[in-house]
């Protein structure tokens, strides 16, 4: 697999982080404000981080399903059974080699713009690339369709466009991007 898992690990942690409540409120979790993270780590005093990090990716995860379509899709926290797998595997040697310092800093939030999913972006490092949409519902938005080898392939190209459909989401005003497979 050509697909840079600590990249994909970088774009979940920091949309998940972009799409908390103190941010643009897409989902239900603050587990990576300064708050969440304060009350974690009086419950997990020697996993703090890493139980932040997979609570906002499991409500990031959870939103998505909920408003993508039914079918064959992908989105930047479903990637199929087989990346998935892989990511899991890959997480779980990370954690147990010694933690995030290892494969990237926590998404750094003090100065990070509140104005438009654009500058969040930025501020992140974050590649924003415009897209024409396939299909904009009042839920998700379509940003490309893929054969079920391109993920294979071309992974960085499948992420970016995911990444893409995010700008045209706005605070509290989510669109899942997801892209159709065949």
């Amino acid at each position: 697999m050509s697909l840079d898992l600590s990249l994909l690990f970088r774009y979940r942690v920091s949309i998940a982080r972009i799409g908390e409540t103190d941010l643009f409120h897409w989902w239900e979790s603050s587990a990576l404000t300064d708050e969440g993270r304060y009350a974690l780590s009086r419950l997990f005093r020697q996993t703090a981080e890493w139980a932040a990090i997979e609570l906002a990716i499991e409500a990031a995860r959870l939103r998505h399903e909920a408003l993508v379509p039914p079918g064959e899709h992908l989105t930047l926290f479903n990637l199929g059974p087989v990346v998935e797998y892989t990511f899991t595997a890959w997480l779980q040697r990370v954690r147990a080699r010694g933690g995030l310092g290892s494969i990237a800093a926590f998404p750094k939030m003090a100065g990070i713009a509140h104005g438009s999913v654009a500058e969040a972006f930025q501020d992140l490092g974050l590649p924003l690339n415009e897209i024409k949409p396939r299909l904009i519902t009042d839920r998700a938005i379509q940003v490309a369709h893929s054969s079920s080898d391109e993920l294979q392939t071309q992974p960085l190209r499948v992420l970016r466009s995911l990444l893409a459909g995010y700008g045209w989401g706005s605070r509290q005003q989510f669109l899942a991007p997801y892209v159709t497979v065949s």
